[in-house]
């Protein structure tokens, strides 16, 4: 299976949200904007194997 028919049934199982589309549009369209800066910061305390 070819990556563009993989990606194809990705998007057809996860379609994006309306605000998605519309990050994913000004990414594509200006690409070296930083109008939408995705941050995530995570702590885990204690172990991580069960």
């Amino acid at each position: 299976m070819t990556a563009a028919r993989q990606s194809s049934n990705l998007e057809n199982l996860f379609p994006l949200t309306p605000s998605q589309e519309g990050i994913f549009f000004h990414a594509l369209y200006t690409p070296d904007s930083a109008a939408y800066l995705n941050q995530l910061i995570v702590q885990i305390d204690g172990d991580l194997d069960s």
